[in-house]
C-alpha cells in the first residue's frame, strides 16, 4: 500500500508478522508479542523485558525459545538489572504451536532458519530481527548490543500502539 498523496510512508517495522483473526473483545485475551530465540536464555527474555517496559496500553510481550537446551544465561539478570528491569521468572520453554493462535505480532530475534526452526514456524514469520548470539560478549561490548536490541522494540511498541484501536475495538 502506497501512502496518498502529500502524506509520507512510514516504513513497517522489521521483522514483524501480524497474526490474523478476530478483533479483541472485553474479557479476551490481551493483544500479546511473542519474542522467540533459540534457546530461550537470553535474546528473547530480553526483548520480552525491554517491550513490558514500555509497552502500549493494552498490550504485553511473552517469551519462547524454539528448543530450550540450557539454563538462563547469568549476564541476563545483570543487564536486566542494570536497566531497572525485572527478569522474567520462567525457567526456558519451548514455543508451543497453540501459542500463535493468541499472539498478535511474532517476532523472530535471532538467526531462526537453524536446525531446529519448524518449517510452520518459519512461514508465520515474515520478518526477521537477525541479531547475533550475544552470550559469547562481555562488558562494552555486550552493553552496545544491548542498545542495539533497543531500537527495534522500542519502534516494535510504536507499531503496536498505532493498531491499538483496530485491535481492542
Amino acid at each position: 500500500m502506497g501512502a496518498r498523496k502529500g502524506e509520507s510512508r512510514r516504513p513497517r517495522p522489521s521483522p514483524v508478522l501480524i497474526l490474523t483473526g478476530a478483533s479483541v473483545r472485553p474479557g479476551a485475551p490481551v493483544p500479546t508479542v511473542l519474542f522467540l530465540c533459540p534457546d530461550h536464555a537470553f535474546t528473547s527474555r530480553l526483548a520480552e523485558a525491554l517491550f513490558n517496559a514500555g509497552a502500549p496500553p493494552g498490550w504485553r510481550a511473552t517469551s519462547a525459545g524454539i528448543g530450550p537446551a540450557r539454563p538462563v544465561d547469568r549476564k541476563l539478570a545483570s543487564v536486566l538489572s542494570a536497566l531497572g528491569l525485572p527478569l522474567p521468572a520462567m525457567e526456558p520453554r519451548s514455543w508451543d504451536p497453540t501459542l500463535l493462535g493468541f499472539m498478535r505480532v511474532v517476532v523472530s530475534v535471532v538467526e531462526p532458519e537453524g536446525p531446529g526452526m519448524p518449517p510452520a514456524l518459519v512461514s508465520k514469520l515474515e520478518f526477521r530481527w537477525r541479531r547475533t548470539d550475544p552470550t559469547t560478549l562481555s562488558g562494552m561490548a555486550l552493553l552496545a548490543w544491548v542498545e542495539e536490541l533497543r531500537a527495534p522494540v522500542a519502534s516494535l511498541g510504536d507499531y503496536c500502539r498505532e493498531r491499538t484501536p483496530r485491535i481492542l475495538g
